[in-house]
C-alpha cells in the first residue's frame, strides 16, 4: 500500500551582485573564489577608522535606492568615536630600559601604563634612583605615574620590570622654561596609529645615538584596539535599510560602548521586539538572528539607546523544497524524500526525529536529490529535514520540515496482545516470554520498564522499546540483576499500534548461572517492602516509611561520620523521588542502586543554574557509583562539583 503527499516548493535564489554594482559595498569572497553576498557594515563617525572588510555607515548615511543601504532618517551628531590611539596599544617593556638623549636639566616625566584586556603591573626606576610604581591594574584600567628626573650626563634612562610593564606612552617636559623642551612618545606596534603630537616608539625602536631615543633591545608589543567597537551610531528610534535579493540570512548586530551603559532593542522585518539586554561600559553584545527577505529589502528598526557598532548580513544556504514523494506501509516500509538541487551543495545530509524525541538524528548522506529511509516503524510518526553540505564558508540551516505518520487510515489497528506468559527458567541474565497470536498483526513491539503499574503515574511513559519481532516469543538478554523487570507487548500493522498488553513481571527468580552479590559486605542497605521502604545499617533500622528519597539518604547518613575509608550503601528496588530532591554522597562512599530512581520534575524545566540531581557529589573524594538507573525528568542525573576520585560504573538514563 502506498500513499503520496505533495508539498509546496520554494526555490532558493542564488545570491548575485549586480544589484550593488555601484553601491561601494564590501563583498566577501567564498572559498572557491565565487563572490557571494556577505554585507558587513561598520557604524561610526565620518572620520573614524573602518574595520577591515566592512563598509562605513556614519550618522549622515541616509538610505537611497541608488546606494541600497542607509538610515531611514539622518540624525547628525548621533555618532561617536571612542577610540584612544594612546591607550589602544603598548610595548611590553618589562626587563627593558628606555633611553632619551636630553640636554642636562630638570624634567617632569609622565608614564601611562595599562591594557584594555589584561592584568598589568608596572614598576620603574628613573636614572637609577628609587623603585617606583608597582600598582596592579585590571583589564580596561590604566595608571598614570608622574615623576621628576635630573639629567647630568646628557641622557635620561627609565628601567621597567614587573608583569608585564605594558607602557602606552611616556611624556618628558623640561621644567622652569617659558618655552619648555617637550618629548611625547606613543609606544605600540609598528602599524598601530600614532596619537596626535606624539612620536612613535615600537617594539623594534632600539636606541642609537643618531636617533637619540629608544629601547635598550627589541621588545614585544600589542595593539588591542578594535576598529569595530571603538565607535558607534546611536540608532534608537531609527531604521537601517538594506536592499538585497530575497532569501534567508543570518543578521549579526554588535552593540555597546567603551564609556557608557547601553541598551539595544530591535525588530527585523516587523517581527517581535528582541534584544533589550543592558551592557556596562566596555561590554559588548552581538545579537544573532535569522530572517527571510521576501520583498527585496531588509529593515532593522532600533529602540532604546541602540549604540550600534556593526551589522553583518550573511546568506544562509537552506533547502526549502523538501517533500515526501512516496510512503510504503507493510513488512518493507519506507519513506521516499526528494528536494530541488542547490548549486552550492556537493552532497546532502538527511536527519530524522521520531515523535517524542528531542533532537534530530542523522540517518544518511547522499549526492542525489532523493533519499529512501528504509527503517521507519509502522505506527510511528517521523519528522525529516535535510541540510546541504558545501565547501563554502557560509552558514547552512536545516530545510523545511516534513512529517510522516506510518499509518494507513483505511486499515484498523490490531487488538492488544493477550496471554503473556513467562518462560519456565530465567538463566544467564535472560528472560523469555510469549503471547497469543493477534489477528491482522504484522509484527509485535516489545517494551520494558523497571516500574510496576501502581508504582508511578503514567507508567507507560517509562516504557523502553527493546525489540521488534514477527514471532510470538521474545527473549530479553539485556538484564543485570534479580530485581523486577516488567514487560508489555503491542501488536502493529499498517493501521497503527494496538493498546498495550497487560504487564508481565520477571522478579526474584532462581537463575542457574547468576552470581548473587555478597550483600553482607555492604554497610547499609535500603529495601523496598510491601508498605514502602526500609533502610538498615547492620541490625539497626534507620528509616521505615513510604519515601524512597528519605530511605536512601538515611542509609547514607548512617555511615561512620568523618570516615577515611570507603563504606557502602546498596538500594534494592525502584521508586520515585521529586525533582528538587538529591541524594547527597559525602567522601568515602559507595552508592549502588539495583533498581531505578524515577524523578518527577518540579515544573521549572532544566537549568544549568540549578544543582538538583538524583545523586549529588559536592566537595568530596573517593566516591563510587557502580550502578544507577534514572528515569523521568531530573535536572541532572548525577551532579559532581569540585570533587576528586569519583568513579562511575553502569549508569543508565532513560
Amino acid at each position: 500500500m502506498k500513499k503520496r503527499k505533495q508539498l509546496s516548493v520554494f526555490m532558493v535564489f542564488v545570491m548575485i551582485f549586480s544589484l550593488f554594482s555601484t553601491s561601494g559595498l564590501t563583498v566577501t569572497a567564498a572559498t572557491n573564489g565565487e563572490d557571494r553576498l556577505h554585507l558587513s557594515f561598520d557604524f561610526g563617525t565620518e572620520t573614524s577608522s573602518v574595520a577591515d572588510g566592512f563598509t562605513k555607515v556614519s550618522d549622515l548615511k541616509e538610505y537611497t535606492s541608488d546606494q541600497g543601504y542607509g538610515f531611514e532618517e539622518v540624525n547628525e551628531g548621533s555618532a561617536e568615536d571612542q577610540g584612544d590611539d594612546l591607550r589602544r596599544d603598548f610595548v611590553l617593556a618589562s626587563g627593558h630600559t628606555f633611553m632619551v638623549d636630553l640636554p642636562n636639566g630638570d624634567y617632569d616625566v609622565v608614564i601611562i601604563t595599562g591594557s584594555n584586556w589584561d592584568f598589568n603591573t608596572t614598576s620603574y626606576r628613573i636614572q637609577g634612583g628609587e623603585d617606583q610604581g608597582g600598582y596592579p591594574t585590571n583589564g580596561g584600567h590604566f595608571r598614570t605615574y608622574e615623576d621628576e628626573a635630573t639629567v647630568t650626563d646628557g641622557q635620561l634612562t627609565i628601567e621597567f620590570w614587573d608583569a608585564w610593564a605594558r607602557i602606552n606612552a611616556i611624556e618628558i617636559t623640561e621644567q622652569g622654561s617659558d618655552d619648555p623642551l617637550a618629548f611625547k612618545f606613543d609606544l605600540g606596534t609598528e602599524t598601530s596609529p600614532i596619537a596626535e603630537g606624539y612620536t612613535k616608539v615600537s617594539e623594534t625602536t632600539v636606541y642609537d645615538s643618531d636617533l637619540g631615543y629608544g629601547l635598550d633591545s627589541a621588545a614585544g608589543s600589542r595593539d588591542q584596539a578594535n576598529n569595530l567597537t571603538r565607535d558607534f551610531v546611536k540608532a534608537g528610534d531609527n531604521s537601517f535599510k538594506v536592499d538585497m535579493p530575497n532569501g534567508h540570512y543570518k543578521v549579526l548586530i554588535t552593540t555597546g560602548s567603551e564609556w557608557d551603559e547601553n541598551t539595544t532593542s530591535y525588530t527585523i522585518q516587523d517581527s517581535e521586539v528582541k534584544g533589550g539586554e543592558v551592557t556596562a561600559p566596555r561590554q559588548y553584545i552581538t545579537y544573532d538572528d535569522n530572517v527571510e527577505v521576501i520583498d527585496g529589502q531588509l529593515v532593522i528598526q532600533f529602540f532604546d539607546d541602540s549604540r550600534i557598532n556593526a551589522v553583518e548580513i550573511i546568506p544562509i544556504l537552506m533547502i526549502t523544497s523538501l517533500e515526501v514523494s512516496e510512503v510504503a506501509l507493510g513488512q518493507d516500509s519506507y519513506v521516499h524524500l526528494t528536494w530541488d538541487r542547490m548549486e552550492e551543495a556537493h552532497s546532502y545530509e538527511v536527519f530524522r526525529r521520531a515523535e517524542g524525541e528531542n533532537r534530530f538524528t542523522s540517518i544518511g548522506e547522499t549526492t542525489e536529490l532523493s533519499f529512501i529511509d528504509e527503517s521507519p516503524e509502522l505506527g510511528y510518526t517521523y519528522t525529516y529535514v535535510v541540510t546541504p553540505i558545501t565547501d563554502l564558508n557560509v552558514d547552512t540551516e536545516p530545510s523545511n520540515e516534513v512529517t510522516v505518520t506510518m499509518v494507513d487510515d483505511d486499515v484498523s489497528a490490531p487488538n492488544r496482545p493477550q496471554g503473556l506468559t513467562l518462560g519456565d527458567v530465567v538463566e544467564e541474565e535472560k528472560v523469555t516470554f510469549s503471547w497469543d497470536e493477534v489477528d491482522e498483526a504484522e509484527r509485535y513491539y516489545v517494551y520494558r520498564t523497571r516500574f510496576q503499574q501502581d508504582q508511578i503515574p503514567h507508567v507507560e511513559d517509562s516504557y523502553e522499546f527493546i525489540g521488534m519481532t514477527s514471532e510470538l516469543v521474545f527473549t530479553d538478554e539485556d538484564i543485570y540483576s534479580t530485581n523486577p523487570y516488567y514487560y508489555a507487548v503491542k501488536a502493529v500493522n499498517a493501521g497503527g499500534i494496538s493498546e498495550s498488553s497487560e504487564m508481565i513481571v520477571a522478579q526474584e527468580r532462581e537463575t542457574e548461572f547468576r552470581e548473587t552479590p555478597d550483600y553482607d559486605s555492604y554497610d547499609a542497605q535500603v529495601f523496598q517492602t510491601d508498605d514502602g521502604w526500609e533502610a538498615v545499617n547492620g541490625e539497626e533500622v534507620v528509616y521505615s516509611g513510604d519515601d524512597m528519597y528519605e530511605a536512601m539518604q538515611a542509609a547514607v547518613d548512617s555511615l561512620t561520620p568523618e570516615r577515611t575509608t570507603q563504606e557502602k550503601v546498596v538500594v534494592h528496588g525502584s521508586g520515585t523521588i521529586q525533582g528538587d530532591q538529591s541524594v547527597e554522597l559525602p567522601s568515602h562512599t559507595l552508592f549502588e542502586v539495583n533498581g531505578t530512581i524515577h524523578v518527577e520534575g518540579t515544573g521549572d524545566g532544566f537549568s544549568y543554574g540549578y544543582q538538583d540531581a538524583a545523586v549529588r557529589v559536592m566537595h568530596a573524594e573517593n566516591v563510587s557509583i557502580p550502578k544507577l538507573s534514572v528515569t523521568g525528568t531530573p535536572n541532572f542525573g548525577i551532579f559532581v562539583r569540585t570533587s576528586e576520585n569519583v568513579h562511575l560504573g553502569d549508569i543508565t538514563y532513560v
